[in-house]
């Protein structure tokens, strides 16, 4: 089973920079703010690095578009993930002691506990990711945590293949 990203938030992300851009644009080519005061030299400083960060943040938005490829992948192995997204690629099932099913401020999530999380996080190369995994490990107990609402395929979907496979699950998720 492959989980992809939603293009939903993409597709605001390059709207809303897009806006950004424009008016970044717009008040350097100016020289005035909204309500027409020139601009400092200090405001067109931080007009250009914003323009920067929103050109950026518009390429960032076009490549998860145009991204067609899986970000996690359930399979008959294990749980891979895409390596820009974790440095480990792939976790057997044999390391997977259960999977749990949460609830965070009504997102859906899902839990693999791992037999090592200290191994995971420890083979992870930034600094930025092992943060996450750190946190990760100390709130939910495991350093990888799937969150649902940023993947196209349905949370259902994907918790009755993992019930397939027959981990012992916790599922804390309230059914409707």
């Amino acid at each position: 089973m492959k989980i992809k990203i939603k293009k939903t938030s993409a597709f605001i992300s390059i709207f809303l920079s897009t806006w950004l851009i424009y008016n970044s644009v717009h008040a350097l080519y100016n020289g005035t703010n909204a309500s027409g005061h020139k601009l400092s030299d200090l405001m067109i400083a931080l007009q250009i690095i914003s323009l920067i960060i929103f050109v950026f943040l518009w390429l960032v938005s076009i490549l998860k578009i145009t991204d067609t490829n899986a970000v996690v992948e359930f399979d008959e192995e294990g749980i891979k993930f895409r390596p820009d997204r974790i440095q480990k690629a792939h976790v057997n099932w044999n390391d997977v002691v259960r999977i749990d099913y949460s609830e965070l401020r009504k997102r859906k999530i899902i839990v693999p506990i791992l037999k090592f999380p200290e191994d995971i996080i420890v083979q992870q190369t930034s600094f930025f990711g092992r943060s996450i995994m750190k946190s990760n490990y100390k709130r939910m107990g495991s350093p990888i945590v799937i969150r649902m609402e940023h993947y196209s395929t349905d949370f259902d979907e994907v918790k009755n293949y993992l019930d397939s496979k027959n981990l012992r699950t916790i599922d804390t998720v309230a059914q409707s």
